[in-house]
């Protein structure tokens, strides 16, 4: 069974955050699927770029998924209408959380989220810079984190590295370095580690 992606798209995502790892992962061989939470599929990015989810917000897909991403940019204040006690919290919760097999990605602004409904859970993560000042117990200023099966990264410059770390993590550190050497992408010293 192919591993899969569920992306937790709306307005106002980060173009290059919500764009770019889903083409990596593709290549990848991964199923992504995105998942709009807006009122439309149709949806305008942060810096004007038009997008078509492939589908409407559905719990029932997305637990079966081996990855949940959440693209940062302002539209990140849209996932706080799943607050703390929601059924899709829960979900991840129950199915993701303390799940070796299952992951939760998440970038820029987006982990200040996962942080206030306790998704993070004593996890080390990144961030855009500021964003860190309300949960800095875990924090780490480092561009992409991945601990236990949480992988975050802290911004647009960082969503190559992000989207090739999990490929290392859910695939192969192989896997991703060969991709990355057909994309042209030179991994850092650090990432190569």
């Amino acid at each position: 069974m192919a591993k899969s992606i569920a992306v937790i798209a709306t307005n106002k995502n980060e173009d290059i955050e919500l764009i770019a790892p889903i083409d990596i992962w593709r290549r990848a061989g991964f199923k992504v699927t995105t998942y709009s939470i807006a009122d439309s599929l149709n949806l305008e990015l942060a810096h004007g770029t038009k997008f078509i989810a492939d589908e409407m917000f559905d719990i029932d897909k997305i637990k079966k998924s081996t990855a949940v991403y959440f693209p940062g940019g302002e539209g990140f204040k849209d996932y706080f209408k799943y607050d703390n006690g929601s059924e899709f919290v829960e979900m991840i919760k129950n199915e993701f959380i303390n799940n070796d097999d299952k992951y939760i990605i998440s970038m820029c602004a987006a982990p200040m989220y996962l942080a206030k409904v306790d998704l993070i859970k004593g996890r080390n993560y990144t961030c855009y810079p500021g964003f860190e000042k309300e949960f800095p117990e875990t924090y780490k200023n480092e561009n992409v984190i991945s601990h236990e099966n949480l992988i975050t990264g802290k911004g647009p410059g960082a969503v190559f590295e992000l989207a090739f770390k999990v490929i290392e993590e859910i695939i192969s550190e192989e896997e991703s370095n060969e991709l990355a050497e057909a994309m042209i992408y030179k991994k850092t010293e650090k990432e190569s580690k």
